[in-house]
């Protein structure tokens, strides 16, 4: 019943590979490994049209998902006749620098598993996606001097890839001309409160929202927990499909 009713939040889509993303954009490491993205040409107008780059986050981006938001490939990009692409945050899904088998260790998290790192993975592949397009390339000093045929890069993320898009308008001028930012809690990824909190600006909000909602939410989560047994949630809950037993 619940799957009858589950919305889709994105478009299923064939993957692409590109295949050139370096490893390092901050060394001298001229290594490359092939990012997963997805792309949507309904409506593009060619040359002189907005490039939509919907920023990948903290998960794998599988086809049956393909791009997020289908307000965006259905309304926005059919307004502008823009282009849509999406790439995958490195070092989730496919998108692997190193391959399946690396190891993480401290040295690999803090030098290549970076928002740094993988802003300018989407610099770097925006770059190719307009030479790719026959789209003039920016001029940093005056992008109006490059005519009819100069696309504008508008990024959109929401949550921690809402935070990439705005600190992308911010890094990466040149290269992008419009950061949407949605849901974004700005503070919190720069480390400018405590970890906590985001979540009790949530707390909050859903208060808001419906009277005792909170306590409801913590009641109900308490209610699953003491079931203690797995088959005993199965059955009280009445699940269509049964949670694994581990």
């Amino acid at each position: 019943l619940f799957a009858k009713f589950q919305l889709s939040y994105g478009t299923p889509a064939t993957p692409k590979q590109f295949d050139k993303q370096l490893i390092d954009h901050f060394g001298a490491d001229t290594r490359t490994y092939s990012q997963r993205y997805y792309e949507n040409s309904t409506w593009w107008g060619g040359p002189g049209h907005p490039i939509i780059c919907i920023m990948g986050g903290e998960g794998a981006i599988e086809p049956s998902t393909g791009i997020f938001y289908p307000w965006v490939t259905d309304i926005i990009a059919k307004e502008f006749k823009a282009y849509v692409v999406e790439p995958e945050h490195r070092f989730y899904g496919t998108s692997l620098p190193f391959g399946p088998d690396i190891s993480f260790n401290e040295y690999t998290m803090r030098r290549f598993f970076t928002p740094q790192q993988a802003m300018a993975d989407t610099a770097y592949f925006l770059q190719h996606i307009r030479e790719s397009l026959g789209c003039a390339t920016p001029k940093a000093e005056n992008k109006n001097s490059n005519g009819a045929s100069y696309c504008p890069v508008i990024t959109i993320g929401g949550s921690y890839p809402g935070w990439l898009s705005a600190m992308m308008r911010l890094r990466y001028p040149a290269v992008v001309d419009i950061a949407y930012s949605a849901s974004a809690p700005m503070t919190f990824y720069t480390q400018e409160v405590g970890q906590f909190e985001y979540y009790q600006l949530i707390t909050e909000s859903a208060e808001k929202s419906v009277k005792d909602c909170s306590n409801s939410v913590r009641e109900a989560i308490k209610a699953v927990h003491d079931l203690g047994d797995v088959g005993k949630v199965i059955s009280e809950l009445d699940i269509c499909t049964p949670l694994a037993r581990e």
